[in-house]
């Protein structure tokens, strides 16, 4: 009798170490959701990655056949560990293996999966904020539709300066400077308003005009003396914007860009970028930049596709009206500032 009380005293105290065993010592911490991942299912069919920090949840996508970057930063609200909401709406947060799903029901449903190489929201969509070289409103009547750079220098489109006189402002990119240049009056119709203008090499500037049934380019020499006029049947469509590299000229219309055929005299193959990018144009000797919706895309040109893309909105506080690189990695632009309601001339330094 005593042997088997032994053995159960025994017995019991092994079950009471084994359960204690199986219990944590500690609580379990909140599921980290922060990190990089690949985006398996999301209400948008366009996301590749996604980007998880403290505040945001950014989807991180491609537009059309081109590699069009585009970034969604979505504020989230964290309410406990298996819950967060978005918008108001509720999501159930949970993890299988390394497959992140959060579950809004109606309010739809991410599957995201861990992955290390994936990037960033700012490596994909990288935010920037501009450098305000000069008010608009202390040299011009007229909004900056366009610009360009030749000889060290910003040239904007024609327009009206403080006394109503047509004039092309020069701009040193350096120091904000500026000369007024006089527009001749024979030339204030084909080069005096809101026209698009682009250098395009052998001292030349060529100034677009839609002309009714038909496209015009008209030809410049540096000192804006008119030497030559190109009538084109207006097929495309409205030229929103040039740009040069001095042996090249691209025109953006609407969703595609065209590159101009100087022998036939006529825009050449179509590259349909699937999205509105009215908003500048430029290019150089590897890359062509345009922008649309406060965001500067970036394309390689051989092959054509997106490597990056800049966001200079300043969360919507900026939308560009046009805007030229100059040296290296800077581009002068005309922007318009939403909280001031006023147009500015702004630098921006690419990454």
């Amino acid at each position: 009798m005593k042997k088997l009380i032994v053995i159960l005293v025994i017995v019991t105290a092994l079950f009471s170490c084994s359960k204690n065993d199986d219990s944590p010592s500690d609580p379990a911490g909140p599921v980290d959701i922060k990190g990089k991942y690949l985006v398996l299912t999301s209400p948008s069919s366009l996301d590749r990655y996604a980007y998880i920090d403290d505040d945001y949840i950014s989807l991180l996508g491609e537009v059309g056949n081109y590699g069009t970057r585009f970034r969604n930063d979505i504020e989230y609200t964290r309410v406990s560990d298996t819950e967060l909401t978005i918008y108001s709406n509720s999501f159930s947060i949970s993890f299988v293996g390394n497959k992140l799903i959060l579950d809004g029901g109606i309010a739809g449903k991410y599957e995201f999966i861990t992955e290390s190489s994936a990037p960033t929201a700012n490596e994909w969509v990288t935010k920037i904020n501009p450098e305000v070289m000069l008010q608009q409103s202390s040299f011009a009547m007229d909004a900056i539709a366009d610009m360009t750079y030749y000889g060290g220098f910003v040239y904007t489109d024609g327009h009206r300066d403080l006394g109503g006189n047509y004039v092309i402002t020069k701009i040193d990119p350096q120091s904000g400077a500026i000369q007024d240049i006089a527009i001749a009056p024979a030339n204030t119709t084909t080069l005096g308003y809101e026209d698009n203008i682009e250098y395009v090499g052998s001292n030349e500037f060529w100034v677009y005009q839609r002309g009714g049934a038909n496209d015009i380019m008209y030809e410049f020499d540096t000192s804006f003396n008119n030497t030559n006029t190109v009538i084109m049947p207006f097929l495309y469509g409205t030229v929103y914007h040039l740009g040069s590299n001095e042996s090249e000229l691209w025109g953006s219309f609407y969703s595609e860009i065209r590159k101009y055929d100087f022998i036939a005299q006529d825009w050449g193959g179509t590259v349909d970028l699937s999205v509105q990018l009215l908003d500048g144009l430029d290019v150089d000797n590897q890359y062509l930049y345009i922008s649309g919706q406060g965001i500067i895309h970036k394309y390689s040109l051989n092959p054509f596709k997106g490597v990056a893309a800049y966001d200079i909105s300043m969360d919507n506080k900026y939308i560009l009206n046009g805007f030229t690189l100059t040296n290296g990695n800077q581009i002068i632009a005309s922007a318009y500032n939403y909280n001031t309601t006023k147009f500015e001339i702004i630098k921006i330094t690419l990454p």
